[in-house]
């Protein structure tokens, strides 16, 4: 691509900045909102364990390139909010940083550019994930500069390229091994377009498989020997479930600002599906780049459908299937940038009216798989000023088991001595202090309890014993 081909400066201007202000409201909810209970999770199993439990064992939760720059963020900073997110941020800006490369190569338009731009960085479910303290925003991170190598090293063949394109894979599946399938993915459809021109299998196993391979059993070897069937426990017992909680999480995140596209999931499946099978078809100047993702897609899909047939692996949920997002819209995007004029207009309409619900969406205020988590550290703050007037030691503290992991996170982060280890247990008198979530709230009228807080956003109530 020359430099007549790029997007016009002001509209590189234009898409930085908003950039920008996506990476300062990620910070600003990354030093704001409360830990949940799968960041505490990870922290109470792994983190504050020793270093050598990060290797001794593996769980679904061990997204364990993330959870080895956690350690080092925390061991610098000590423990925080921030610091447990301090990797995921880094993987942020870069999937930002990747998202806007990736879309000047691809669309010239300016146009079609921003309306890339606000696909791929505005989806309300993706931007949880660009600060959470999980692997999948990295991993992200690494499957958009994959991509972006891989089409460069399809226009230029420079060796460095493919290099780079398999690291990036390989550290993919090192910051979450759910990366696997599109990883590989990727790989294989890269494979078969330079088979088909130049049949060079050597080039390929030593310049794309091999730092892709060596990447990520780099760090994932030791945990990963660990692992038993029993921890790969995530997932959903069909795809019809699957399509489901990707449309929610991006069309109705915010359920009072859900405007439209209420689609159904037979819908979004034939769209899907109707994207890949229609992308072999196309014939244009643009073919490559569309062949390139969404035959990634098809070789994906048939991983997962193979990998749930063979071994009854669970299909993925929610976050577990977050790369079909970015992967999708990029994809309609191609497709629709290369149609006739009448479906251009069409496509352009729907794919900026999609733009347009993520953007109406955004907040700051909790992330949308844990929203009842989105109060905890502000019912430990009520909990200290209410104990500092009633000091008492070995406080026992009765939780749903929702909030458990985030509560005991935030008793070791502030060292509360007098606070006894929240543990999953009956609701009963026994205790002292309550952490009640909406549905459980009746049992303020069962137990005689005095609430002391409740929380606007999350509904969680702190109760004391009258």
């Amino acid at each position: 691509m020359t430099e007549v081909d790029r997007p016009p400066a002001w509209a590189s201007r234009l898409a930085m900045a908003s950039l920008a202000a996506v990476l300062g409201a990620n910070i600003y909810r990354a030093c704001t909102q409360s830990i949940t209970s799968d960041e505490a999770y990870t922290y109470n199993l792994f983190l504050n364990q020793g270093i050598k439990q990060l290797f001794a064992r593996y769980d679904a939760a061990h997204h364990v390139l993330n959870t080895y720059l956690c350690q080092i963020s925390i061991a610098l900073f000590g423990v925080s909010e921030l610091s447990m997110r301090l990797p995921s941020l880094a993987g942020g800006a870069l999937y930002l940083l990747g998202l806007f490369r990736l879309s000047g190569y691809l669309f010239a338009s300016p146009a079609w550019f921003l309306l890339s731009i606000g696909l791929l960085a505005l989806n309300p479910f993706v931007l949880d994930h660009l600060s959470a303290a999980r692997g999948y925003g990295s991993g992200l991170a690494c499957l958009i500069w994959a991509f972006y190598f891989a089409l460069r090293y399809l226009d230029e063949r420079r060796e460095s390229l493919l290099y780079g394109c398999g690291l990036c894979l390989g550290l993919a599946v090192a910051f979450n091994l759910v990366f696997a399938f599109p990883a590989a993915g990727l790989g294989a459809m890269l494979a078969l377009l330079l088979i088909r021109q130049s049949g060079d299998l050597w080039r390929l196993s030593d310049h794309l498989a091999v730092p892709a391979i060596v990447s990520a059993f780099l760090f994932v070897i030791l945990p990963l020997g660990r692992a038993e069937t029993s921890n790969f426990y995530a997932g959903e017992p069909s795809l019809n479930d699957t399509l489901r909680g990707l449309m929610t999480f991006s069309f109705h995140y915010h359920p009072e600002r859900s405007i439209w596209l209420r689609v159904e999931v037979p819908i979004a499946a034939v769209a899907v599906l109707g994207t890949i099978a229609l992308a072999v078809a196309v014939r244009s100047a643009g073919r490559r780049p569309l062949l390139l993702v969404s035959g990634s897609m098809a070789v994906t899909f048939g991983l997962i459908f193979a990998a749930h047939q063979l071994f009854g692996t669970p299909y993925p949920m929610t976050r577990t299937a977050i790369y079909w997002i970015p992967l999708s819209a990029l994809a309609a995007t191609l497709l629709a940038a290369q149609a006739p004029r009448p479906v251009r207009i069409a496509g352009y309409a729907i794919l900026l009216a999609c733009a347009l619900q993520f953007a109406i969406q955004f907040q700051v205020e909790s992330y949308a798989e844990w929203r009842y988590d989105a109060g905890s550290k502000r019912v430990i703050a009520r909990m200290r000023e209410y104990h500092a007037l009633h000091p008492r030691e070995n406080v026992a503290v009765r939780a749903s088991w929702l909030v458990e992991s985030s509560l005991n996170f935030y008793r070791q982060m502030h060292n509360l001595t007098w606070m006894e280890p929240v543990k999953r247990e009956d609701f009963n008198r026994s205790h002292d202090y309550f952490v009640l979530l909406p549905h459980e709230q009746a049992l303020v009228g069962l137990l005689s309890l005095r609430v002391i807080y409740r929380d606007s956003v999350s509904g969680a109530v702190f109760a004391v014993l009258r």
